[in-house]
């Protein structure tokens, strides 16, 4: 399944000129040149968006509509942009182009996001353009390559149910409207059908039935979150046994007990675990070895392996006046936004080459955009 995408993080993939000037370029990676003028334009486009300016402003990045634009946002749009342009680049010498296909599907992701999708709306036509061909070419590039190993992930997932299963327990359940229905299921169960292909077929509970009726660990973190008939109810079941139906005000419930190893918890385990992503180690690699120049007005370039970090510029020191010395120029407040002459102190903007820039956490649309897939565990809070 495509991952639905971060705008900031997949913004304009542009193929732009080099500039006449070194204060006309922001950045550049590998003699490809972003200019300054892009990374104004796009941040300002970002700011006609009503719905993504209250959510960076939860995240304390005052961006204001026709205001300065804070320094930090701007570096970490930059970021975006140099990581879009790297992508980009390996599209290029693989060949990779998107097909219109693609550009519909990943109009329709952002379209369709309950937490994005209108942000994305407000944001000017050109920028949508931008993010839309972006994602596509990104989930283009992402198809083309082979498959990783998902193997660590599963591995740190199934060690962290081990430390929060002190019990050693799992619990599944199977979930139906009418006690009619639940005697249908215990009968099925006798006849020496699978409890999870049951699970599957009729549980009412959608994100547990697709784990084969998997639920959690008794006793686990979220274990105090179940209802009390249904806790109680899969206490008094032996490990191995299922229960006789169970009635509580979702309807009722036939429950399954088992030891906790890797089989019996794989189905928790791969819808705990975020699938390996093939394009990460491309980038990663890209950034090893990519020449790459970020404009001392948006801050300084750190590197470390196939990593990099723009931290911005600290404000200028503003010289104190005497209270008694009357004075009609105005001291630049640093905690406000700022245009790239008096940027604000911010943190680091960072690309982390170890994933795809999906993963890179900034202040932006991103907190519109992309939400992870339920594992089923969000549904079961109150079986």
């Amino acid at each position: 399944m495509k991952r639905i995408l971060s705008p900031i993080l997949f913004g304009a993939l542009l193929a732009l000129p080099a500039c006449s000037t070194t204060s006309a370029v922001a950045a550049s990676v590998n003699g490809h040149d972003i200019s300054s003028a892009t990374v104004v334009d796009d941040v300002s486009g970002f700011a006609q968006s009503a719905d993504f300016r209250s959510q960076l402003q939860q995240q304390g990045v005052q961006l204001t509509k026709d205001g300065p634009v804070p320094m930090s946002f701007s570096a970490q749009w930059l970021v975006s942009l140099m990581q879009n342009e790297a992508i980009a680049l390996v599209a290029k010498q693989r060949h990779v182009a998107t097909t219109s296909q693609e550009l519909a599907a990943a109009r329709a992701q952002y379209q369709s996001s309950q937490s994005s999708g209108k942000a994305f709306g407000q944001l000017p036509a050109r920028l949508r353009t931008k993010l839309v061909a972006a994602s596509a070419l990104q989930s283009a590039l992402r198809a083309s390559l082979k498959p990783v190993s998902n193997a660590p992930a599963l591995q740190q997932a199934y060690q962290a149910l081990q430390a929060d299963c002190t019990s050693k327990k799992l619990v599944g359940h199977i979930l139906v409207a009418t006690p009619e229905a639940a005697q249908q299921v215990e009968d099925e169960l006798k006849q020496g059908k699978s409890f999870a292909d049951v699970s599957k077929r009729v549980s009412t509970d959608k994100g547990s039935a697709a784990q084969g009726g998997l639920l959690m660990c008794v006793d686990s973190a979220q274990w105090t979150q179940l209802v009390p008939e249904f806790r109680a109810g899969a206490e008094a079941t032996p490990v191995g046994g299922i229960s006789a139906p169970i009635k509580t005000q979702f309807g009722y419930h036939v429950i399954e007990v088992l030891n906790l190893t890797p089989d019996t918890a794989a189905p928790l385990v791969k819808a705990t675990a975020r699938p390996a992503d093939p394009l990460a180690p491309v980038v990663s690699n890209f950034f090893q070895r990519a020449k790459l120049y970020v404009n001392a007005r948006y801050g300084t370039l750190r590197r470390q392996g196939g990593q990099f970090t723009i931290d911005p510029p600290k404000p200028k020191k503003v010289k104190s006046r005497p209270a008694n010395t009357p004075s009609t120029t105005p001291v630049p407040d640093s905690s406000s936004g700022s245009t790239p002459t008096a940027p604000p102190t911010a943190p680091p903007a960072t690309a982390p080459a170890a994933s795809t820039p999906s993963t890179t956490t900034t202040p932006s649309p991103s907190t519109t955009g992309s939400t992870a897939p339920s594992s089923g565990t969000s549904s079961t809070t109150s079986p």
